[in-house]
């Protein structure tokens, strides 16, 4: 570029040659008093920007005309695209007027001549002579170039000023730069390719984005428009930032697009229960169960499977306790292995749980079990219990398994008769403990044996009612009210056995006249026998004969008088004046029923009912 400046009038011509380019570039001064230069600017410009070349003056000696007469630059890196003139004639009229060569050729970057002319004169310290505008078109270094000085028409020759400077031309940078979360361990980025580049280079650190194509981790500069971010920490949150590349002019772009991504939460299992490795579990365990939750607030699917599980699952669930069921009742002593498993989308996620069945309960034996021999047909049985049940066996032998006896006794009791046996027979016994939770009998038993009695006579039978020898005169009302009851008199005696057997007993009169038989009666307790017709005031004479199945023991001989009728008070066997008289002594008094034997009808009262039976038999002999 050749810049000419020229005095008119003045008779002479002050030639200045010097360059300033609006991409940063030094001023150069001026050989003479006058002096031009480009504003300086960024010398570094994006692919597509439009950026200015500032042409500038200095002008201590007065000039009327200014021209650039050859301006050269990288054709197909950057354009011309125009220029405006600038205030170095201010408040004069100034045209553009190119040289009649004056062509602008953007493939070759080729611009000549440029002049302005004006009707004025000019003398102005810092003005601006022209404004030129560029576009960057390509990636790549571009030159501008001022050559060739110019002639003054008249004055003084300057001579020749040459200037090269240069323009970065950078690549656009990616645009929409996104992480996305593929997984706990990725993250998947992807973005847009702008004019220029080639590549894209990825950088990432924690915290923030990289700031320069140095700051951070080098992560990928290659042709593609996505990549992925692999071996990732679980829920680590990293900041990316992208640059375009341009592999013919090695340039990166001036500016980056920035985004952040977050690796994928994986969901956690939490309050399992049964509680992991836990033991003693009871065989009747319903439910496994634990509390699944993704951190991210993802839904997601699972399922729970195992061992003596009921398989489970469900998809999109939230977050909270999931169960399943167990197939009961589970064995004993057996480890219960159970998986759950569950996926967000992104991740699996799985986990083992284990927990152990109870053993299975061993009762233990009853204890204190005894075989007593009662007599010579029983044997009575007894035992504490310690668990549920107790189950009892009789064999003919010592030694035999549970079930292949005789199961004499199933429950909860403490004791038991076994009777029907024959005498002086040993009987085996074992014993087992049940536990109905369990269903599970003791493993071993307690065993117990003795020998029903061998027969001998019962014994006499004793307290007679009514009583032996008895004067009914001094018992009245034991006589009546046990012997001589409504519906006939009894007759009544305790019987025993040595064997404690049950025995028969027959009462007879004394001269063996039988009177009848009361069967089965038990050790220790009253046999009894009804009579009817007994004559009064008549002494009669009795015996029993106990008989067990083999022996009969007669008893001895027993007798009692018949008692009077109540209306005989005074007991003289007549029924006269003096039972009379003595009601009338107590007539009007009351007591307790029968208190006194004027009290005929017994009903605490001695009056005229008393009286009227009385009257009714008065006269009567009984002797």
């Amino acid at each position: 570029m050749n810049m000419i400046i020229k005095k008119i009038g003045a008779g002479f011509l002050t030639l200045l040659l010097i360059l300033a380019i609006f991409v940063m570039l030094p001023s150069v001064s001026a050989a003479g008093p006058n002096y031009l230069g480009f504003d300086p600017g960024s010398h570094e410009v994006t692919v597509g920007d439009t950026f200015y070349t500032l042409v500038w003056a200095n002008i201590t000696s007065e000039i009327d005309a200014c021209s650039i007469d050859n301006l050269s630059f990288t054709g197909g890196l950057i354009n011309f695209t125009g220029l405006t003139q600038g205030d170095l004639f201010a408040g004069q009229t100034m045209w553009l007027v190119p040289g009649t060569d004056g062509t602008i050729d953007n493939v070759t970057g080729y611009a000549k001549p440029i002049l302005w002319t004006h009707t004025g004169k000019a003398n102005n310290t810092n003005a601006t002579f022209v404004n030129i505008s560029w576009s960057a078109y390509y990636c790549g270094e571009a030159t501008i170039n001022i050559s060739d000085g110019g002639t003054a028409l008249a004055g003084e020759e300057p001579g020749t000023t040459k200037y090269n400077g240069t323009i970065e031309v950078h690549p656009k940078a990616p645009v929409g730069l996104t992480a996305t979360m593929v997984n706990s361990t990725v993250i998947g980025l992807n973005w847009s390719k702008q004019t220029g580049d080639d590549k894209v280079l990825v950088r990432y650190k924690a915290g923030s984005a990289p700031s320069s194509v140095t700051d951070g981790t080098f992560l990928y500069n290659d042709t593609g428009t996505t990549t992925q971010h692999t071996g990732l920490s679980e829920g680590q949150t990293v900041y990316y930032s992208a640059w375009g590349w341009n592999e013919t002019a090695g340039y990166y772009s001036l500016t980056y697009d920035t985004d952040n991504g977050k690796s994928n939460q994986l969901p956690t299992f939490s309050s399992e229960s049964p509680s992991d490795d836990t033991g003693d579990v009871d065989k009747t365990q319903a439910t496994v169960s634990v509390t699944i939750a993704d951190p991210d607030g993802d839904s997601f699917n699972w399922t729970i499977q195992g061992t003596y599980i009921s398989n489970a699952g469900a998809n999109d669930a939230s977050n909270g306790s999931k169960s399943a069921n167990t197939i009961t009742d589970l064995p004993y002593s057996t480890d219960i292995i159970w998986y759950v498993n569950v996926t967000d989308g992104s991740d699996w996620n799985n986990v083992t749980y284990n927990f152990t069945v109870r053993d299975q309960y061993s009762p233990s034996v009853p204890s204190d079990f005894v075989a007593e021999n009662y007599s010579t047909s029983q044997i009575n049985l007894s035992w504490t219990l310690t668990d549920d049940r107790i189950i009892i066996e009789n064999h003919t032998s010592a030694n035999w398994g549970r079930g292949t006896g005789n199961e004499l006794y199933n429950g909860t009791g403490s004791s038991y008769q076994h009777t029907g046996l024959s005498k002086n027979t040993q009987y085996y016994y074992r014993a087992w403990s049940y536990n109905e939770t369990d269903n599970v009998y003791s493993s071993s038993n307690v065993s117990a044996t003795n020998t029903t009695l061998d027969n001998s006579a019962p014994n006499q039978g004793s307290s007679p009612t009514p009583s032996n020898e008895t004067n009914w005169y001094e018992t009245r009302w034991d006589y009546y009210q046990t012997a001589f009851t409504s519906g006939g008199q009894w007759l009544n005696v305790t019987v025993t056995d040595p064997e404690s057997d049950t025995v028969d007993v027959s009462f007879y009169w004394s001269n063996h006249t039988l009177i009848g038989t009361d069967s089965d009666v038990a050790h220790g307790n009253v046999a009894s026998i009804s009579v009817e017709n007994l004559t009064v005031y008549q002494t009669y004479y009795w015996y029993a004969n106990v008989t067990d199945a083999e022996f009969t023991t007669q008893s001895e001989i027993f007798w009692f008088k018949h008692e009077a009728h109540n209306w005989d008070i005074n007991r003289d066997a007549e029924c006269d004046y003096l039972d009379a008289s003595s009601l009338t002594s107590h007539y009007g008094e009351s007591g307790a029923n029968g208190w006194v034997r004027d009290d005929i009808n017994d009903d605490g009262d001695v009056d005229y009912l008393d009286a009227s039976s009385l009257t009714s038999h008065y006269g009567d002999d009984y002797s």
